[in-house]
């Protein structure tokens, strides 16, 4: 009993020495978002943010209380006014990532992450397309990610937008352009496409494969991070939907993920092969020129 009662002590006395604000020790005591997880949800954030059907998911993803562009900090139910309206003022909405930052947030329990994206809008009348520059600011409690922050970015009009500066310039060279693609369970007869473009020193890679038999695809989208020799990292999605794997339901790869190139071998292939959402290995392909 003595010892608890000083141990509340010695407690009360570090707060009151360090003048600790409320509710501190509470993030202190949270998990922070890792890297690969901090990317993941703002490629979901993304993808969401497309769809008018996904409005709902879209708003679990933020926190109660956001500070939100220039309303300040305000309510969820703020932030799912001005999106709402948003969503119904420009019913067609395409995102491709083109870069993508994270670092420490200012709370032990926050990430930032740092997004430009190109965009495409439509209204059935009139389209308007650009790039956008985004920072959301991600806080992780009791196990979940919420967006706390969204603001404007901070990029200079015409600077670069992409994180290529460290790429081996042959290697970045033997990938852009157009190349093959192919997972085996589609086929290794007829292929897909999959296209590597550079624009404002940024690369990404977007492709697909369809079967000429039924429905089953494979689809790969996403921002490429570094480029190596033999190898090359992006950050994205990869969708493959089989009829016998999965229960013919699509299956969702996200985050970082990374293509090799091994041995003689004439192209890249997932080094992520595990089927994560059944007992299978996909062998996903890009092939060279």
């Amino acid at each position: 009993m003595v010892k608890q009662i000083l141990r509340f002590i010695v407690y009360g006395l570090l707060l009151m020495s360090f003048d600790i604000p409320a509710g501190t020790l509470t993030a202190m005591e949270a998990t922070t978002a890792s890297d690969d997880e901090a990317r993941a949800f703002l490629a979901r954030w993304l993808e969401l943010s497309q769809d008018n059907n996904d409005f709902d998911a879209v708003m679990t993803m933020y926190a109660d209380t956001v500070d939100f562009y220039k309303l300040g900090r305000v309510k969820k139910d703020a932030v799912r006014a001005d999106k709402r309206k948003y969503f119904d003022r420009w019913p067609m909405r395409e995102h491709v990532l083109t870069t993508i930052t994270v670092s420490p947030g200012n709370a032990v329990n926050e990430m930032k992450v740092g997004a430009v994206f190109h965009y495409k809008i439509n209204d059935g009348k009139k389209s308007l397309q650009g790039d956008a520059d985004t920072i959301l600011v991600l806080r992780k409690e009791n196990g979940k990610v919420r967006i706390v922050s969204e603001k404007e970015g901070t990029r200079e009009k015409g600077s670069p937008t992409g994180s290529s500066a460290g790429n081996d310039d042959e290697a970045k060279k033997q990938l852009l352009g157009e190349h093959l693609l192919s997972l085996q369970w589609i086929s290794w007869d007829h292929f897909g496409k999959a296209v590597v473009t550079e624009q404002n020193g940024a690369l990404s890679i977007k492709g697909e494969q369809k079967s000429e038999k039924n429905d089953d695809y494979v689809t790969i989208n996403g921002i490429v991070t570094k480029v190596g020799a033999g190898e090359f990292t992006f950050t994205g999605t990869i969708i493959t939907k089989i009829s016998y794997i999965n229960g013919g339901k699509p299956c969702k790869r996200e985050g970082e993920m990374t293509f090799r190139i091994t041995g003689k071998r004439r192209y890249w292939r997932l080094v992520q092969m595990d089927n994560p959402c059944d007992q299978a290995t996909d062998y996903v392909d890009i092939y060279l020129r």
